[in-house]
């Protein structure tokens, strides 16, 4: 297991930990959270201390996530920016790619096929649940793929 991996369950608490968790300084911020939980600096271990974490602890962590944000302002980090980098070239490194492009067609026809033929089918054929499931996983893959392809609100300034 990776740092990253605890990035969202430890965003809910400490979101510029868990943000800096998931980047270059993954390291830094798992022994940050290791050493207010006490226990050792590995992704396993954080994962569950944080499963058994008591407020005293929450309060903690909050603290040391001030001290973090204090530390990377006056270093003059910008994890945002950190994090960005990372991903900032996908679009161009898949450009000639035809395989995301595949992928990301047959995605969407079969999002519009499945829409199509569950307004032309019989209400009392198909179970809610299946099809809330379905058009809730298909409507997310479509909603990444836009984003991938024509940009999403999550940009650098």
């Amino acid at each position: 297991m990776k740092f990253s991996k605890l990035k969202n369950l430890l965003g809910v608490v400490a979101p510029t930990l868990g943000q800096a968790m998931a980047g270059p300084l993954g390291k830094s911020a798992g022994d940050i959270v290791a050493k207010v939980l006490g226990c050792d600096p590995t992704p396993q271990a954080i994962e569950q201390s944080l499963q058994q974490i008591t407020p005293s602890q929450l309060a903690a962590i909050k603290e040391a996530e001030l001290e973090f944000e204090a530390t990377m302002k006056q270093m003059d980090v910008d994890l945002f920016a950190l994090e960005t980098k990372d991903t900032q070239n996908a679009r161009k490194y898949f450009a000639k790619d035809l395989t995301s492009k595949a992928i990301a067609l047959s995605l969407v026809a079969g999002f519009l096929a499945y829409i199509y033929l569950i307004t032309v089918a019989d209400p009392e054929d198909n179970p809610m649940e299946i099809i809330n499931l379905i058009l809730g996983w298909l409507g997310a893959q479509v909603s990444s793929i836009i984003s991938f392809y024509f940009g999403s609100s999550h940009t650098p300034e």
